[in-house]
């Protein structure tokens, strides 16, 4: 979709769907009946869709990471988040990460961690790193 390069999700949201609810709502007032066993029907089949969807993202998520991805829960912003972007950087430097506990590379910088799936554990997007 074109929106995509200028704007982000939320943007869209107040462009588009908000205004849309907004004239549903106004033709609802003045009389005009919207169809609602229709977009009961929608819905059905939207989650119907969206079982589909999530069995075939969770397939080629278990192919990246293996079986943690049948295990990953969608509705997780951390494992999303984790699986997506990879493990944050933590340190053991209290200047570099706050002083939380974490792993330091041989060169003395952050390590990543995290990153292999669900779980914390096997490998990541890039491959087996650590073994």
């Amino acid at each position: 979709m074109a929106w995509i390069d200028r704007y982000n999700l939320m943007e869209y949201y107040h462009m588009h769907m908000r205004p849309f609810r907004a004239l549903l709502a106004n033709l609802e007032r003045r009389g005009i009946l919207v169809a609602t066993n229709y977009l009961a029907d929608v819905e059905v089949q939207a989650r119907k869709d969206q079982v589909i969807h999530v069995s075939t993202f969770k397939r080629w998520a278990a192919g990246e990471i293996g079986p943690d991805g049948l295990a990953m829960n969608l509705a997780s912003s951390v494992q999303l988040s984790t699986f997506l972007l990879g493990g944050g950087l933590e340190c053991q430097d209290a200047g570099v990460h706050g002083g939380g506990e974490g792993v330091q590379d041989s060169a003395g910088g952050c390590a990543r961690r995290g990153h292999g799936g669900v779980s914390g554990e096997g490998r990541g997007a890039e491959g087996a790193e650590g073994s």
